[in-house]
Formats: C-alpha cells, structure tokens, sequence
C-alpha cells in the first residue's frame, strides 16, 4: 500500500507531497496538470525507470523539471507482512540517476545504490516492474489493452502475465521424454524376445545353480576361517602370555644373579673383616660388645664428618660454575692441541712417502714436531693444574664467586665443579695420548738419523 509520494522537481510538479488514504484515491485535473506524472514517480520510485524511458520515448534528463539540475522523487509504503519502507531516487540532468536509497520506517538505512534497492523491493514485494506494468499499473489510455486483444493473443499475453508459458514449455518436454520412453521400451522389448530364444540364456538357470553351489562352499570355508581365525588369535593371547611369564622368568633370574651377588660380595666381605680382625676374632663377647660401641661411636663421628663433608662439597659443588668458563678455554686449547697433532700425524704421513735426499728435512721437521708436542705438553699440563686449582678454591669459597665475587648459589656452585670436573679429566685423557705420541717420536727420530747416516735411500716409517 502506498502511503505518501513526494516530487522534487518532477516533470510539471516544482515541490508536491501526497498523502494517500486505505482504499480508492482519485486524481482530478485538466490534462497536463501532472496526474499521470504522479503514477510516473511513484514506479520510477520502485523500478528505477518507467515505460517511456524504457521505450526510448524520453530521456531520464526529460523527466527533470525545466530550468532546473536534478530532480528527486520519494515513497512511503506498506509491505505485505505489515513493515513500513522509504524509497528516494535523485535524477541529475545529464548524468541520470546519481543516487537511491531505501531506509525502514524508523529511519534506518536498509539499503542503498539504484540496482541494489531495486532488488531489495523485487524482493519485498514479490513482483517484477514487467509483472507491475501489466497487471497493476496499467499506462494511460490503455486500460482496455487486454479487452482489445484477438482471442489468442489476449491468451498468450494472460498466460505471460501468470507465468503459464513455463507449464507448456514442460508440458512439451515431458511429452518428448515419454514419446523417447516408448521407443526404448520398444527397442527393450525386441531384445528380450531375441534372448529368449538364446541359448546362453536357457543356460543360464544351470549357470545360477552352479553359482549357488560355489556360494555355498564359499560359505562354509568362510565360516572354517572364522573358526581358524579364532584358533589363531586364541594361539596368539597363549603366546603373548608365555612371552610375559618368559620375561617375568628372566627377570626373577637377573634379580636371582644380582643377589648372589650381593650374597658373595657379602661372604668376602665378612671374610676380609675376619682377616682384619686377625686375633680378635676370638675375644670374649663383652669385649666385642665394647668394641662394637666403640666403632659405633667412631661411625657416628664418621657420619657427622661426613654430613659436614657433604655440606662442604654442595659449596664446592656452587663453586662449579665459575670454574667452566676456564675449563672452557682449557678445552679449547686441548682441541687446538688435537688439531695441530691432526696435522703433525699428517706431516709424518708426507714423510713416509720422502726418498734418501729428504731424510735430513724429515728428521729436521720431526725434532720441530718433537718440540712442539713437548710445548703442548707443558701447556696442557698447565692447563690441568690450573683447573685443578680452580676447583680447590672453589670448594673453599663459601656463597661468593672468588673470580668475579658475585653470589653463589648452591646449585650453581655445584654445576660449576662438575664442569670443571670434566674439563680435568678430559685434558688428563688428552694429556697421556700426548705423551704416547711423544714418547714414540725418538723411536723414529733415532732410526731415521742412522739411515740417514748409513747413506740409505729406503723410505722412512
């Protein structure tokens, strides 16, 4: 339903606002006066154009008032479930419509774009601007359109209108698929008259026969491995469970051997205190019983030693942690040493390949290398007693970092230590493969000085 219309400079209308009531409004004027104008805007409103611009009769720039840039129409309306929507369309001359939005009745924005709003009122009210101009708005002077129409005509426009054309145009196909269904079912027909008399089609009840007999062994060996398979997985839980109680078995064995273990290692020990204990293995029980309290108080002293000695480790052990950056640098020096050994070893892998004339050279490189490694050495051992030291003063150092006096913690001081720790025993390890290597080094200087001596040319090893 219509509620209000309003032009802006609309064809022959400068400002107009109508307010329409529920049931027949009626437009009286002269001709030219602007009703049909009214009808005009109010499509134009909803579609976005009208039947003399579609037609190419008008321009849109033509439906702007003279004198005048742009010209603006507006309507108010009721949608059929009862909301209320305002749509305003903006004509500027020259460019057409610039502009078109469509807000809800309390003034909101719903949409807005002239194609979009379009749309959205297809949408609302169900109906098309074609469906619009022929079966509501009717143009003027053509409200007897239809009742002038030849019979056939009048029918094919009508049928048009309700959308009937679609229902023929199926009505065809289906007749087209059921005049297709016919001749299949004709062509189905024959073929099944000639396999009737096909032998390979009397046959085929035996054949079926046949096939229901090997369905019925198929069967019967399916339910034999069904039987089988639960044998099977029957076996496979027994085996599982004879796999636990074998390592159940083999774990009470080992648990067995590390208590004779313990057994024998328990008999040597009684052994070696009664070999210690020499003639006071058969002193009188009072004796034992004295002496028992003796070594028992000697034990508690030993246990409170050992609790301060413990104490005295954890701060040893916080003392750990300054002490790695210099074993740090220890192993760095170690890892030099074993690369320049690398290069020695290869050195001495050239000298086994040189002839008479470069034995002199040889022994020359060798005494260096023999330097060397004696350097290394002294370095290297520097090296461990200076670390060595470090972990001494930092199992006397109490929660101050002797280097760098910075608090340390308990933990720290430990991780330190053990660090250090390492890096000692590392550069020890190193130390003897050094002392090795070094100590065969006269072997060869002294055997190839008396080649070298004797005038041979074999090659040096």
């Amino acid at each position: 339903m219509i509620l209000e219309v309003r032009m802006k400079n609309w064809r022959s209308h400068a400002d107009t606002f109508l307010r329409l009531q529920e049931g027949t409004n009626v437009l009286v004027g002269p001709i030219g006066s602007g009703k049909s104008s009214v009808l005009d805007a109010i499509e134009f409103a909803l579609f976005g154009s009208i039947p003399a611009v579609e037609s190419r009769k008008l321009k849109l720039e033509d439906l702007v008032r003279r004198g005048e840039e742009r010209a603006e129409v507006g309507v108010r309306f009721l949608s059929p479930d009862g909301r209320e929507y305002i749509v305003r369309r903006l004509i500027v001359r020259g460019k057409g419509t610039g502009w078109a939005e469509m807000k809800s009745g309390d003034g909101s924005v719903v949409i807005d774009g002239a194609r979009n709003v379009t749309e959205r009122i297809c949408d609302i009210l169900k109906i098309t601007r074609d469906l619009y101009e022929r079966a509501i708005y009717s143009q003027q002077n053509r409200l007897d359109y239809i009742l002038e129409l030849p019979a056939s005509e009048r029918k094919k426009r009508i049928d048009e209108l309700l959308g009937l054309f679609k229902f023929e145009d199926v009505r065809k196909i289906f007749g087209s698929l059921a005049h297709r269904l016919e001749r299949v079912a004709d062509d189905l027909s024959t073929k099944l008259d000639a396999m009737k008399n096909d032998e390979s089609i009397l046959r085929l009840e035996e054949m079926r026969r046949e096939a229901d007999k090997e369905e019925a062994v198929v069967q019967s060996r399916s339910r034999e491995m069904a039987v089988v398979e639960r044998d099977l997985d029957s076996v496979k839980r027994e085996c599982s469970r004879l796999r636990e109680t074998e390592r159940g078995i083999l774990e009470v064995k080992t648990e067995l051997g590390r208590l004779e273990g313990f057994l024998e290692q328990g008999r040597k020990q009684m052994e070696s205190i009664r070999g210690s204990l020499g003639e006071r293995a058969g002193l009188p029980e009072e004796t034992v019983r004295s002496e028992e309290a003796r070594i028992k108080e000697e034990l508690n002293r030993l246990a409170e030693l050992e609790r301060r000695t413990d104490e005295k480790k954890r701060e040893i052990i916080q003392r750990r942690s300054n002490l790695l950056a210099e074993r740090d640098a220890k192993l760095r020096d170690i890892g030099r040493l074993e690369r320049e050994i690398a290069r020695k070893r290869e050195r001495e892998a050239r000298l086994n390949q040189l002839r008479g004339e470069n034995l002199d050279r040889a022994a020359a490189e060798l005494d260096e290398e023999a330097r060397r490694t004696a350097e290394e050495t002294g370095r290297l051992t520097a090296a461990i007693r200076e670390t060595e030291e470090a972990i001494a003063e930092l199992c006397r150092a109490g929660s101050t970092c002797p280097v760098c006096e910075s608090p340390l913690s308990q933990e720290r001081k430990a991780e330190l230590a053990e660090k250090k720790r390492r890096a000692a025993e590392e550069a020890r390890r190193m130390l003897e493969q050094v002392r090795r290597r070094g100590a065969a080094n006269p072997g060869r200087l002294g055997g190839a000085r008396e080649r070298i001596e004797g005038g041979e040319s074999d090659t040096y090893v």
